[in-house]
């Protein structure tokens, strides 16, 4: 039976807009959309949170439905969440994986960290798990939402989208 990977493009459009044009939403529906059809040669079941670059799950309130987005791995294997990450020193651009606090997912994490480490040339990658601020959950949304159902998800934040010339990569 085929592994089951639900992508989750993260954010939506326009989100983390650069001054070199960069948005971190719209690249990371660009990347599902190249991922997908590779991940689905190898004989991988394939789904996605969205349908499109301007469509996201919402909560009440319409805004970004983050834990809704990571429900929505119900019936998966692992749920991987597309990003780029932002800090305040340009220089910076290595690969951060954040995987669940069971620690499951964690070896993926790595081999994902390392993989794009060597493939875009960046500096030593990282990984790590989060709690939340009472230490009886994950701390990101999206984990979070996915681990209701049991399903491993990991936060892969490919590079910094503040490196211009990663984001120009």
């Amino acid at each position: 039976m085929a592994i089951k990977i639900l992508l989750d493009p993260g954010h939506y459009y326009g989100v983390n807009m650069m001054p070199n044009g960069y948005c971190e939403g719209t690249q990371m529906w660009k990347l599902y959309t190249y991922l997908r059809p590779i991940l689905e040669a190898y004989g991988f079941v394939v789904g996605t949170t969205r349908t499109s670059t301007y469509d996201y799950p919402k909560n009440a309130k319409g805004s970004d439905n983050i834990e809704g987005r990571g429900r929505m791995a119900q019936g998966y294997d692992i749920m991987l969440s597309l990003h780029t990450n932002a800090c305040n020193t340009e220089s910076v651009n290595r690969p951060v994986v954040i995987y669940p606090v069971s620690g499951k997912g964690k070896d993926l994490a790595d081999k994902l960290g390392a993989a794009l480490q060597k493939e875009m040339g960046l500096q030593k990658f990282q990984t790590y798990s989060q709690y939340n601020s009472s230490r009886t959950a994950d701390y990101y949304g999206v984990i979070r939402g996915a681990w209701f159902h049991k399903v491993p998800c990991l936060i892969v934040e490919h590079t910094f989208h503040t490196n211009n010339k990663m984001s120009q990569w």
